[in-house]
């Protein structure tokens, strides 16, 4: 009986995952749709090389320094509270979204802040930065693909 139970949970853990994972997946295509339609991305697009660092290189660092360091940094000193977003992932997720509209001075990059939350959440969720990595390579292949940079 036991042994069923723990079957059932190992079943159950991979498919909870894909949902998620698929909803935030649906969530990034959303969120480049609205912008599209607002006109808020520019029409140039990149070399092969540049874009496969936009699409991999860069998601990559980037969850290495805030999800892996900043975030867990957060939330081990912070406490957690009951919302889905801890406050760890917010905070970092500000300051991510900072960063980018510093460097690139532009209103629309501080929409990365929405991503920056599906990103941390799923590193909350799942203990580790493999996940929120994933999301980010796709998001950013995705938009790039589509918007150039």
């Amino acid at each position: 009986m036991v042994q069923k139970k723990q079957e059932a949970l190992k079943l159950r853990i991979p498919v909870r995952q894909g949902i998620e994972i698929g909803l935030a997946c649906l969530a990034a295509v959303a969120v480049m749709g609205v912008m599209l339609s607002l006109r808020l991305v520019p029409s140039r697009y990149p070399s092969v090389a540049m874009l496969l660092w936009l699409a991999v290189g860069s998601p990559v660092l980037e969850e290495f320094a805030f999800r892996g360091l900043l975030q867990d940094e957060l939330v081990r000193f912070l406490p957690h509270n009951k919302f889905p977003v801890s406050l760890g992932n917010l905070l970092t997720s500000l300051v991510f979204s900072l960063l980018h509209l510093l460097l690139y001075g532009s209103f629309w990059s501080l929409l990365v802040f929405f991503p920056s939350l599906v990103f941390g959440y799923f590193k909350d969720q799942y203990n580790s930065i493999k996940p929120s990595i994933g999301l980010h390579v796709l998001y950013n292949t995705m938009y790039f693909s589509l918007f150039g940079v």
